[in-house]
């Protein structure tokens, strides 16, 4: 679809900002899925999991209120970044 690059420069730009902030991610922090929710034709997209409540590591951190700011920060940065580059890109196609 028109979105799926855009999609992507999400995707890529909330792993890069969650990682700055926290300095972690999973060995694979990007994967692709059929969710309903995922596939709007006119609206970028991408599922952020922050942890599973299974690992006592990520239990941890998702319990530590310094952990959440940090990412809820870095996810913050990351968003309004990519709607800065997403703006740009719109322009340049425009033309």
């Amino acid at each position: 679809t028109e979105t799926q690059p855009r999609s992507e420069h999400l995707a890529d730009a909330l792993v890069e900002g969650l990682f700055e902030a926290t300095g972690s991610t999973y060995k694979t922090p990007r994967m692709q899925a059929l969710f309903s929710v995922l596939k709007a034709p006119d609206i970028p997209s991408a599922l952020v999991e922050l942890g599973f409540l299974s690992s006592q590591v990520d239990r941890d951190r998702l319990l530590d209120p310094d952990w959440r700011a940090r990412a809820a920060a870095g996810l913050r940065g990351a968003l309004l970044d990519w709607q800065a580059a997403d703006a740009a890109r719109s322009e340049l196609l425009r033309r």
